[in-house]
């Protein structure tokens, strides 16, 4: 039986007003990672490794920008 290979992509874009921050932190289910924003204010975020993904529907997620914390929830899509 052959396995399957998973990935996921994530696109984060900043929409507030300017100044754009330059890194923003962002947690994806119990991964917290540090990204830097292009000059329009997105982060693309790719993963090969995308191992029990298909385990889940919903994905707790965080993005923090200076004193700012907004929490979401990201569900899949097939």
């Amino acid at each position: 039986m052959e396995k399957r290979e998973q990935s996921s992509k994530l696109t984060i874009e900043y929409i507030r007003e300017k100044p754009i921050p330059k890194e923003i932190g962002y947690r994806v289910n119990e991964s917290t990672e540090i990204g830097t924003l292009d000059e329009h204010g997105v982060l693309t975020v790719k993963d090969d490794g995308c191992e029990g993904c298909h385990k889940l529907n919903e994905i707790p997620a965080a993005i923090e920008w200076g004193r700012q914390i907004n929490l979401f929830t990201l569900h899949l899509e097939e």
